[in-house]
């Protein structure tokens, strides 16, 4: 009966340890499903890839420059980033950038009807986009040469191997922080 015993008190602990370390696995698991997310910082023109507490990959970033431009008749816009949080509200492959009314402006050329073929400009916004509503979104660049600097319209450009990251980890509804000047 004494080896039974034994036997038996270690299987209990065997079980015990076993169990132990099944809560250590589904504790990690769940750490695991964190969710991704992006801290914007505007100061020094850094995107931060974040799970939980850890820093996945930075990137440098242009965000708005602050420039105001006056229509002729009248109108003014003010390009700046917009500072709180926001969320993915949508992901875009292949996004095909339709010009807007100041965009002629700046280029001095006249403003053609909402449905002209001018205003569809394709490759502009990189492969891969990530719209955080309000005409704001994180985007490629043709311009990465620009990165680090403020010189968007508001929208946040980021090199083509970090919009294609993003747009991988982020899943619809992941939280967008950014703050700065």
């Amino acid at each position: 009966m004494e080896k039974e015993e034994k036997k038996m008190i270690e299987k209990v602990k065997k079980n015990l340890r076993l169990k132990k370390e099944e809560l250590v696995a589904i504790k990690e698991e769940k750490n695991g499903d964190e969710e991704y997310y992006c801290v914007v910082d505007l100061f020094s023109q850094t995107l931060y890839l974040k799970k939980g507490e850890r820093v996945v990959h930075e990137f440098k970033i242009s965000g708005g420059s602050g420039k105001i431009l006056l229509s002729p008749f009248g109108k003014k816009w003010r390009f700046v980033t917009p500072k709180g949080v926001l969320r993915v509200l949508r992901k875009i492959k292949d996004p095909v950038w339709y010009k807007p009314d100041w965009a002629f402006i700046e280029e001095r050329k006249p403003i053609p009807p909402p449905n002209s073929p001018l205003r569809k400009v394709k490759g502009m916004l990189g492969d891969y986009a990530l719209d955080l509503g309000g005409g704001i979104m994180i985007h490629g660049t043709p311009y990465e040469h620009l990165l680090g600097q403020p010189v968007t319209h508001g929208c946040i450009r980021v090199e083509k191997e970090g919009i294609k990251m993003l747009y991988d980890s982020l899943k619809l509804g992941a939280k967008v922080y950014i703050y700065g000047k």
